[in-house]
């Protein structure tokens, strides 16, 4: 369905398939030209707080007005966004092609930028409570990752570690990354059934980091060593510890360790 209209505040031209625009009126606060095939947009009104120009083919946007309060410039060609508003609550750009993101508003409540070519992500305002980020190439999250955060969706990345859940996280999706993860096949069913207890979850990231952070320090020889010491205590046969003797922790082995040894929760927290 096409649409056209104009008022003093609002601006509607849909799926018209037009490739310029004319000059905005200095009073709008709203444009949504979204679904059309616009390269460049005018310059922005100084007082707009909602600017839609999903499924075009820009391949930058105009400097971004102070008062701006929702952003979606998700499929387009944009390869970077300008400075970001300190007023900005909402933030689509999925189905771009960013290598990079500016930093982020303190204001910012929501963030799409699923479908680009991320490698990471700036430091996370505190106030982000919804973040999706699949299908990119991230190889870690920053930390700490927001306190009001709820939703939070990396899959399909190349995310190795993951840092603490905040307590208020009720979704989280994580499929498709190269995590190395202390019990990983109790942890990938959190995905599939309604996670009622997120302790449990940190407690296992918490396990898996302490590991990784063993791993790559000066540290990893007296690691092997307590892991040894711990399968001895649990009395299992000789023949088993000669078998495995020279393995040697690495992050994405650890579910060997529990599967051939019966390492537990408490053994690992005690290290």
């Amino acid at each position: 369905m096409t649409d056209s209209k104009e008022t003093d505040y609002a601006y509607y031209i849909v799926r018209l398939g037009i490739t310029t625009l004319s000059d905005f009126s200095s009073t709008l606060i709203k444009i949504y030209c979204h679904n059309n095939k616009l390269i460049t947009l005018p310059t922005l009104p100084q007082q707009l707080e909602i600017l839609d120009c999903t499924s075009n083919r820009l391949i930058k946007l105009p400097k971004l007005p102070d008062s701006l309060k929702v952003l979606y410039c998700a499929d387009n060609l944009l390869e970077y966004l300008p400075e970001l508003p300190n007023r900005l609550i909402k933030i689509n750009c999925c189905d771009n092609k960013l290598k990079e993101l500016n930093d982020l508003p303190f204001s910012l409540e929501e963030l799409n930028c699923s479908n680009n070519r991320l490698c990471k992500l700036p430091k996370l305002n505190n106030k982000l409570v919804i973040l999706h980020c699949p299908n990119n190439s991230i190889t870690y999250l920053p930390e700490p990752l927001p306190e009001y955060l709820e939703l939070l969706n990396i899959t399909n990345n190349n995310v190795r570690y993951l840092p603490l859940l905040p307590k208020n996280i009720n979704e989280f999706y994580f499929e498709y990354n190269y995590l190395h993860i202390y019990n990983f096949n109790y942890f990938i069913t959190f995905h599939f059934y309604i996670i009622n207890d997120f302790n449990i979850l940190n407690k296992i990231i918490k396990i898996t980091n302490n590991f990784r952070q063993l791993y790559f320090s000066k540290f990893s020889k007296k690691l092997l060593f307590i892991l040894l010491k711990k399968i001895r205590m649990k009395k299992i046969k000789n023949e088993l510890l000669e078998n495995h003797a020279k393995i040697f922790y690495h992050p994405n082995r650890i579910q060997r360790l529990i599967d051939n040894f019966g390492l537990d929760f408490d053994l690992l927290t005690d290290l």
